[in-house]
Formats: structure tokens, C-alpha cells, sequence
């Protein structure tokens, strides 16, 4: 993950919880429109953008005095173009939410959750990685039902995610019938339930009596992204080999 990204990151978790700080970041980058940005130049768009329209939506006038720091801190990279590097930031101040401990817990564990995700393009799981950060999560895009029955035990997933806003090119019947015979272990989420691919994914996922959870776009991606913080937590799955 380019140091820019990480930057933003930690400096969003030093001000509100973990689930919080991935969330806005999440939907910033979704806002933005245009991947994961590159170099301080992007992020700093992305910062001056939709991620101060989030943050200050979430936390008034509090969001200012971070907003500063981060666009402080990219204008001088984006000056200096420096590229990547190595992020070492200190926050005085404990974290707005209600456990600063369960960070510090966090950043101690080394284990990533392994998360697959069934979609038409690697955009989501980008996301996923940009906001969570690549030492808490490893994503697969997978693009088609064989694949994702093979990756499901060779891979150790705890977590398979459907993108339904840009799915795979997977019939709906037969995605369902995959995820019903997923591993009791894992986790099936659809992503975009209030999409028509999410809609008819639903019916056949019920007619079968698969376990499957839904959120719609509107309901924002938090649910998720908690999910697999929790599962960060807890985890003692070996990452797969590179």
C-alpha cells in the first residue's frame, strides 16, 4: 500500500474508531471514482474531496484540525515528489470512540483476514485494501464459479463478499448454489442487495436456505468493514503463500 494511503489511514484512526475511519475512507475512495489514487498529488485530491465532505459530515468541526495535518503533510510530498515511503505518526490525543485499546490491540496483530471477493473487476477488493490496509486483509477477486469453489479451500477464506453493483459474470442461480456449499467457516456477504443482480441473488440464495448476510448501498459499507476488523481480531489462520 503507497505510503500516501497509509498516511490518511492511520491518521483517520488516531481520531475515530477502526470500523469508522475504513468506512470513510471506503466510501471516499467510492466517491472519488478513479481506483486507488497514486501519489501524494491524488490523495491529496481525494482528501480535499470527498473524504472532507465524509468527515465532516461525520464529525462537524472536529474533522478540521486532522483535514489540515493531511493536507499539510501530502502538499509537501506532492511538492517534493517523493513518492512512496515509510509512515511513523504519533497522535497525543486517545481516539474519539469508545475503546482506544482495542487499536492498540489491533495494530499487534499480524494475521490478515483472507477475503474473497466474487465480482466483474478488481475495484471493490482495491477498496477494501486502500481502506483496511494489507497487514489486516487479503483480497481475491473471483470471477467465476469454479474458481471460487477452488480458492474456498485452498485459500482458507473467512469471508467471501459479492459485489452486486458490478458483478461477475456469474448466473444468479448458480452463484447461489456455490455459496451454499461454501464451507460453514465462511462468511457469505452480498454487497448491493438493493442492486436487480442482488435482488434475484437473494431469491435463489433463499430458495436454496443458504446463510447468507445483505446490505444495500444506502446502508453504507461499515457492517462490512467491521465484520472483518472483528475478524482481524481473532484470527489465527495462516495468511495464504504469496
Amino acid at each position: 500500500m503507497q505510503g500516501e494511503v497509509q498516511l490518511v489511514r492511520e491518521t483517520l484512526e488516531g481520531i475515530v474508531e477502526p470500523s469508522v475511519a475504513t468506512s470513510v475512507l471506503f466510501e471516499s475512495l467510492s466517491r472519488w471514482g478513479r481506483g486507488v489514487p497514486k501519489g501524494a498529488e491524488q490523495v491529496l485530491e481525494l482528501v480535499q474531496g470527498p473524504l472532507r465532505e465524509l468527515l465532516t459530515h461525520r464529525l462537524g468541526p472536529e474533522a478540521e484540525p486532522a483535514l489540515a495535518t493531511l493536507v499539510a503533510q501530502l502538499t509537501a510530498l506532492a511538492s517534493d515528489d517523493l513518492g512512496d515511503f515509510e509512515v511513523d505518526i504519533e497522535f497525543d490525543d486517545d481516539p474519539v470512540g469508545e475503546d482506544a485499546a482495542m487499536t492498540a490491540q489491533m495494530q499487534a496483530v499480524s494475521v490478515p483476514v483472507v477475503v474473497l471477493v466474487v465480482a466483474g473487476y478488481r475495484e471493490f477488493a482495491n477498496r477494501l485494501n486502500a481502506a483496511i490496509g494489507r497487514e489486516r486483509v487479503h483480497t481475491i477477486t473471483i470471477g467465476d464459479v469454479e474458481e471460487l469453489r477452488r480458492t474456498a479451500f485452498s485459500a482458507n477464506p473467512q469471508i467471501v463478499v459479492v459485489d452486486s453493483a458490478q458483478p461477475a459474470a456469474i448466473r444468479p442461480s448458480d452463484l447461489a448454489r456455490a455459496l451454499k456449499g461454501l464451507p460453514d467457516r465462511v462468511i457469505s456477504f452480498v454487497w448491493g442487495e438493493d442492486t436487480s443482480y442482488g435482488r434475484e441473488l437473494r431469491v435463489r440464495a433463499d430458495q436454496l436456505d443458504a446463510t447468507v448476510l445483505y446490505l444495500a448501498r444506502n446502508e453504507g459499507i461499515e457492517p462490512l468493514l467491521d465484520l472483518v476488523l472483528s475478524r482481524f481480531r481473532t484470527s489465527t489462520i495462516p495468511p495464504p503463500a504469496p
